[in-house]
């Protein structure tokens, strides 16, 4: 009597495309990645062509066994495709990542015509992880599996029965170094977006969503440099919040957040389009304004600090210099000193500082 062959996915544990694509972005965050193997029944419909009803599932489920019990986390991608992950293994490379996936074809076609009573090959392709060009953006998952994907259909468009791995020599066939010089220009796609996300990143405050003090302090000796050259006004406007260690400890530091978001949102409001408002420090703030003069900058400063008192549960001091400084950090230290007036005042006040 004939036992039913074993359910592939749940017998055998292999996971689907989803869970590939999670396990690669953790082994690509983990820098554990070492290579990715997609394997191919070739000529798959024709077992369930054959008069015998079952063969096609048999065929799967050896397939599935032998690559759950190989080296590396197994995979069943899709109705005939297979993946092997590999992490963790030193110095992997092309060559010997070929060789692995011709051994582990020769075996899975012995086992199948021993267990099945049916000859079949697979197509496979791979590659292994190029050195540091892999960044942990979940991107690069997409991109190392299609591109194993890619390199199956060229091993089979060769012939099949065979493998094709990434990179390649440069005397390898056109198909393959046309998908060789994909994956790089799409590589270098990904790291570039990477590179500047990150770069766009470094200078935004993460509560606020405003520069940070970085992004304000190259922003100020822009503005000066070019103060320099055409002699225009700017002025510098530093809010000092007068409230938010009284909120913190009254309250907590959530309401000291929001405190802080309600100031942030009276500055986007406030400002024109062209001002760099930035969260300077933990309670201060400071706004460059170019061809603004002293008047105009005082304004600005008095609705500010107007706002804040009417919609929020606290109240800000603004400093603000206005004139013709000798450097970048003399026009900061200015506006400071000004904030400091306007505490020492009472708080909750402008004091314009203007060149003596």
């Amino acid at each position: 009597m004939k036992t039913a062959a074993p359910k592939l996915r749940r017998d055998q544990g292999l996971g689907g495309a989803k869970a590939l694509k999670e396990a690669l972005r953790q082994a690509l965050r983990e820098r554990r990645f070492s290579g990715l193997l997609i394997l191919d029944i070739d000529d798959f419909s024709s077992f369930n062509r054959r008069g015998e009803r079952g063969v096609g599932d048999r065929v799967l489920a050896v397939v599935g066994r032998k690559l759950a019990a190989a080296k590396g986390q197994a995979f069943r991608v899709a109705g005939d495709d297979f993946a092997l992950l590999l992490t963790g293994a030193p110095r992997l490379t092309p060559e010997r990542l070929a060789a692995m996936s011709d051994k582990l074809r020769e075996t899975i076609a012995g086992e199948v015509f021993s267990k099945a009573g049916v000859r079949m090959t697979l197509s496979a392709g791979g590659l292994v992880h190029p050195g540091q060009e892999y960044g942990d953006d979940e991107q690069m998952a997409d991109l190392v599996i299609s591109t194993a994907e890619a390199l199956v259909i060229r091993a089979k468009r060769s012939g099949k029965d065979r493998s094709a791995m990434l990179p390649v020599i440069t005397r390898a066939p056109a198909g393959l170094l046309a998908v060789m010089a994909s994956f790089y220009r799409e590589l270098a796609r990904i790291n570039r977006s990477i590179a500047e996300q990150r770069e766009s990143e470094s200078r935004i405050d993460s509560l606020t969503g405003l520069h940070n003090r970085k992004a304000f302090d190259e922003a100020l000796e822009r503005v000066f440099r070019s103060h320099e050259r055409t002699g225009r006004s700017f002025a510098v406007v530093c809010v000092d919040t007068d409230s938010l260690k009284m909120i913190n400890d009254a309250h907590g530091h959530d309401a000291g957040d929001r405190f802080l978001l309600d100031v942030t949102r009276v500055l986007r409001e406030t400002v024109r389009a062209s001002d760099v408002c930035s969260r300077w420090g933990g309670d201060e703030f400071a706004i460059i304004a170019e061809d603004m003069r002293g008047p105009s900058a005082r304004k600005l400063g008095e609705r500010i600090r107007r706002i804040v008192e009417d919609r929020s549960d606290g109240t800000v001091s603004v400093g603000v210099y206005c004139g013709s400084p000798k450097s970048a950090a003399e026009a900061l230290k200015h506006a400071d000193e000004a904030v400091y007036e306007a505490k020492k005042g009472g708080k909750n006040r402008v004091v314009l500082r203007l060149p003596r």
